[in-house]
């Protein structure tokens, strides 16, 4: 089971903390800490790990961010980059997912992403790592 969202997201752009046992989670895997949504089935049930919607918006706009996805079973990820009035820049299917680094940057390098909203269909869940933004050079 895992979230879906309704709706166009209304700006100005913010991020709303889900309900009770239905928001996000720190998780230590091996040396690092990961950020993970909570499912439908909520916590504390370990199936709704990695299966809740994930969702970032950043002080400034950005024109590339980057991230690592931690457990990517050849899933699929949607991943809807916002303007700061909740507008739809695009949203992109990535699949397979896998145990990699990510990496997206506007067509001419247009700094207008306010935020990223992450839902997965992954069988094992996932979860963000070291995300990457504020103007570095992420892809060259």
């Amino acid at each position: 089971m895992f979230d879906h969202v309704d709706g166009a997201a209304l700006g100005p752009l913010t991020v709303l903390a889900g309900e009770q046992g239905h928001s996000l989670g720190v998780m230590r895997l091996s040396s690092t800490s990961v950020l993970q949504g909570y499912g439908p089935r909520g916590f504390p049930n370990v199936d709704a790990i990695g299966e809740g919607a994930i969702a970032i918006v950043f002080d400034r706009d950005q024109s590339a961010i980057g991230l690592d996805i931690r457990g990517g079973e050849a899933g699929a990820a949607q991943v809807a980059f916002l303007r700061r009035d909740g507008s739809e820049i695009v949203r992109l299917l990535v699949q397979p997912l896998a145990e990699e680094s990510y990496g997206f940057r506007r067509s001419g390098r247009k700094a207008d992403i306010a935020g990223v909203l992450i839902l997965n269909t992954d069988p094992q869940g996932i979860a963000v790592d070291n995300v990457r933004f504020d103007g570095l050079d992420l892809l060259g």
